[in-house]
């Protein structure tokens, strides 16, 4: 894949990691539990960040943010 990168995404609310993976396209990693909110990592290009954001908005998460960390062109 071209244009891999790394996203930290924080959900609302505090979400076992199996229910975020559960039948997600992405292998996703949860970094930590902050507070009352759920903040996890997903290293994917493009198309895959736009489709594993209309799966957690399908399944009711609620989105705080979504941050690019690294950039890693291949």
């Amino acid at each position: 894949m071209k244009d891999m990168q790394t996203y930290a995404i924080l959900l609302r609310d505090r979400i076992d990691p199996q229910e975020i993976g559960a039948a997600s396209p992405l292998r996703m990693e949860v970094d930590c539990l902050e507070g009352q909110n759920t903040k996890f990592e997903v290293h994917t290009d493009q198309s895959g960040i736009i489709g594993l954001l209309r799966y957690l908005h399908g399944r009711g998460f609620v989105i705080l943010s979504v941050n690019c960390k690294s950039e890693i062109r291949e």
